[in-house]
């Protein structure tokens, strides 16, 4: 019987070993599926990350281009109220010279129309 006790224990721990070993098998396919999952988020969320990257320096392009467009017009009615400026300085010199002869005709015919008064 010793024999016998000692084959059934055998049995019992092959029995014990092969359920843990298939346990083991089990876990091992479960966590290879999650590591799968995850490699293939992983390499989805790289994806994600390029296309943000490639849109994220068409925006930075755009923007700098856009940055040169308003510093060109920002120049350009710099310039348009400088031009602005001088003619408007040249037409207030133009209408004081005017302004100033005419009131030395006005001045030069009272002082024609008071020396005709004395004759």
């Amino acid at each position: 019987e010793t024999a016998s006790d000692a084959l059934a224990a055998s049995d019992a721990r092959l029995l014990a070993t092969t359920e843990e070993y298939d346990r083991a098998l089990a876990l091992l396919h479960e966590r290879g599926q999650v590591k799968d999952a995850l490699e293939t988020s992983l390499e989805e969320e790289r994806e994600v990350l390029v296309g943000l990257r490639a849109e994220h320096a068409k925006v930075q392009a755009e923007f700098e281009r856009f940055k040169t467009k308003a510093r060109l017009a920002v120049a350009q009615r710099e310039d348009a109220l400088a031009t602005a400026r001088d003619e408007l300085d040249a037409v207030k010199t133009e209408l004081s010279k005017a302004i100033e002869q005419q009131q030395q005709k006005k001045a030069a015919a009272r002082g024609d129309n008071e020396g005709a008064d004395d004759v």
